[in-house]
């Protein structure tokens, strides 16, 4: 049976400069988390890089920092599970 992924983008109410990126599984999904990739315009944040399990792999989680010159509104996240996207979005929608 395939997993489906419900994905998120929640920005931290403490720090401006975090967002939290958000995958959660609907069912459990073993030891392979889930990898972020993040492009601001045509330039990579960060690249296939594995999200964190919370709640013993209930959710998985990707804290990304943006430097104070990237606008968040020029980026857009990409969550693969197994090379297959299940999920993207925009840290701010326009």
């Amino acid at each position: 049976e395939k997993v489906e992924f419900r994905t998120a983008v929640l920005p931290n109410p403490v720090h401006p400069r975090y967002w939290d990126i958000v995958a959660v599984p609907s069912d459990p999904i073993g030891v392979s988390a889930p990898l972020v990739t993040v492009t601001a315009g045509q330039t990579p944040i960060a690249s296939q890089l594995p999200m964190q399990s919370v709640h013993d792999g209930a959710i998985y989680t990707y804290s990304l920092y943006l430097s104070p010159e990237v606008k968040p509104e020029n980026v857009r996240w990409q969550v693969f599970f197994f090379g297959e996207l299940v999920g993207e979005g925009e840290l701010e929608g326009k």
